[in-house]
């Protein structure tokens, strides 16, 4: 079986991406699930974000088999919530990771994460992308930012009462 790298026989550090036949994580299942909450579809894959378990996981949409289980600190993945792609790269937001983490879609690969005080990521909670831009929400900042989907840039951050983002 080929491991999560790729290349039949090569073997990939566990706290990255670990083949399926060594995952047994704390929902007990092989696929790691111990509260799936996201879903996406794309070139016969289906990725779902598990905030419970910290984790991603790549299934096959033909079959169901586990292609991928990714996890680590290096993901950023901190509480991983929602999920979005455009078929090259899929972003990730961590509601309480304050960030957003890219990978490819292709591999499972680390982009980049994006977080800092000037993206307004405060509790991410919702993610779209169309290839150009990737859209988050944020709930304890009651604003939709705008980043270029290219190079992670901000584009803008948008919030106020006169879009109607406050609290009732």
């Amino acid at each position: 079986m080929p491991s999560a790298g790729g290349a039949a026989g090569a073997r990939a550090h566990p706290s990255r991406v670990a083949p399926a036949s060594q995952q047994q994580a704390r929902g007990g299942s092989p696929y790691g699930f111990d509260h799936p909450n996201a879903i996406v579809s794309m070139g016969g894959h289906v990725w779902v974000s598990d905030p419970g378990n910290g984790s991603i996981s790549e299934l096959s949409a033909s079959t169901g088999a586990l292609i991928r289980f990714i996890r680590g600190s290096k993901y950023g993945f901190v509480y991983p919530d929602a999920i979005a792609s455009d078929g090259r790269h899929f972003w990730v937001a961590n509601l309480y990771g304050f960030s957003v983490t890219e990978l490819q879609a292709s591999n499972g690969a680390l982009v980049r994460v994006i977080k800092g005080p000037k993206y307004a990521l405060a509790v991410p909670n919702s993610i779209a992308s169309d290839g150009t831009y990737v859209w988050v929400t944020s709930g304890s900042s009651e604003s939709v930012t705008e980043i270029n989907a290219g190079n992670g840039a901000l584009m803008r951050v948008i919030k106020g009462p006169r879009y109607g983002f406050m609290p009732p």
